[in-house]
């Protein structure tokens, strides 16, 4: 079995392609710890025919900052109010993914607040780096009790 990280590595990218192509699937570029960054993902898939421009959608999967654990992250970025570890590196990267995205080709991200520390306010500083307004989220509200960790 192999392990997702894997997938993106020779000899194993060029059946992982095959396969999303076969499937008519889209590969969900994960920024995380154990993955090559989301360009690398986006360029070996583009190696291999099965990059973000031939697929039906873009997706990107923004969670863990390099070198951290999910339990690190979330001990050093709670209460998730405010971008404490921002990442503008990282940031960059997941907007040049999402720039492969067309009207024909949606692209969709997904933010974790242990990304840089607040879900909300990294997807708002995304749409900036994308040059997309989002009127009203410059400020995220303090988490209600009942949804309190």
């Amino acid at each position: 079995m192999l392990f997702r990280s894997e997938l993106l590595r020779e000899p194993n990218v060029a059946a992982y392609a095959a396969a999303l192509r076969a499937c008519d699937a889209v590969h969900c570029h994960v920024q995380h710890p154990t993955m090559p960054s989301v360009v690398r993902q986006e360029r070996a898939l583009a190696d291999e025919g099965a990059g973000a421009t031939v697929a039906r959608a873009v997706v990107v999967r923004w969670m863990l900052p390099a070198g951290t654990t999910y339990e690190a992250a979330a001990n050093e970025l709670e209460p998730y109010d405010r971008l404490r570890s921002p990442d503008a590196a990282v940031r960059a990267e997941v907007a040049e993914v999402l720039r492969l995205a067309s009207p024909a080709r949606p692209g969709f991200a997904v933010v974790n607040n242990k990304a840089e520390g607040s879900a909300a306010l990294s997807v708002t500083e995304l749409a900036a780096e994308l040059g997309v307004l989002v009127a009203g989220y410059d400020q995220v509200p303090a988490p209600s009790p009942e949804h309190s960790p």
